[in-house]
Order: C-alpha cells, then structure tokens, then sequence
C-alpha cells in the first residue's frame, strides 16, 4: 500500500483530528482573552476553583457560559444548514 493509499483511507480521521485541535485552540482562547487577560495557569487554577476570586468569576460566570452559548448556537446554525 502506498504512502498516498494511506493518506487518503485515514483523510477524514485526521481532518476531524485537526479540527478538533482547532477547536479546542480557539476555546482556549476565547476563554483567556478579554478585558481582563487571563493566562493558562490562572485559567487552570479558575477551573480548578483555586486562585483569585475574581478570576473564578470572570471563568465560571461569563467566559465559560458565552462559550458554551457560542459552541450551541454554532452548532444548531450548522444542523439548519444542513437541514436546508
């Protein structure tokens, strides 16, 4: 089998793995950038419950949520197109 035969039986495979990766790198992007900047380990220690107060705030209350909302609203956007 060759090189090329390989590449493309594994094609869907490794675009749902890229595009998950993408996924997951724009969460966690979405979720440290704002008007108070947020870096990975305080973003960690917020999902853990540790940490400043107010970062637990910002993560849980409103980066978390608006987050959640986007991936919903994305994904209910996408099913109607499909659907159309």
């Amino acid at each position: 089998m060759t090189l090329q035969k390989i590449w493309l039986k594994y094609r869907v495979f490794q675009a749902v793995v890229f595009l998950g990766l993408g996924l997951l790198l724009t969460i966690a992007l979405s979720l440290s950038f704002g008007a108070v900047p947020m870096s990975a380990d305080q973003l960690w220690q917020a999902f853990l419950h540790q940490g400043d107060a107010v970062n637990q705030t910002i993560f849980w209350e409103l980066r978390l949520p608006r987050v959640a909302a986007a991936m919903t609203v994305s994904a209910a956007l996408g099913m109607s197109g499909a659907l159309l």
